[in-house]
């Protein structure tokens, strides 16, 4: 069943050239930067908001119940900006995107699986419009602060 939730749709950026230049376990730090903004998956360290995370390569998708957008989308941004940060330390940066609209998440050890609106526009606007190391916010996000 499809939920409304914020989904943010991040690209590591330069990634092949990544694979080719550092070892494993290099990667696997670069992959870390994500895990470490938060204790464990699913809360974040405000205790405000439950996530997933989903990774495959040089994508990542995090997804977060949207209810009370508020406090879940600062939170999203805070997570993000940490993890950019982390990312800093080597020579890595992101690009990505956050929307909010339907989406289905299920993240067990034995599969993930993810799809949905939510994801193809925030994938649509990491793709065509953030097309510098950035985090946009869609307009659909900003929207629900006016009403």
């Amino acid at each position: 069943m499809y939920t409304e939730q914020l989904v943010s749709f991040i690209d590591i950026l330069g990634f092949k050239n990544l694979i080719k230049s550092k070892n494993c376990e290099e990667i696997l730090k670069i992959h870390d930067a994500f895990y470490k903004v938060n204790k464990q998956e699913g809360e974040d360290l405000s205790g405000l908001t439950k996530f997933k995370m989903i990774n495959f390569s040089d994508c990542i998708v995090r997804c977060r119940p949207s209810n009370n957008v508020a406090p879940p989308f600062f939170c999203e941004l805070s997570d993000l900006l940490n993890i950019q940060w982390q990312l800093i330390y080597h020579d890595v940066l992101i690009r990505g995107a956050v929307t909010i609209g339907d989406i289905y998440v299920n993240r067990t050890d034995e599969k993930a699986t993810v799809f949905g609106k939510a994801l193809n526009e925030a994938y649509r606007l990491e793709s065509k419009k953030a097309k510098y190391p950035r985090i946009i916010v869609d307009e659909s996000v900003l929207y629900q602060f006016t009403d």
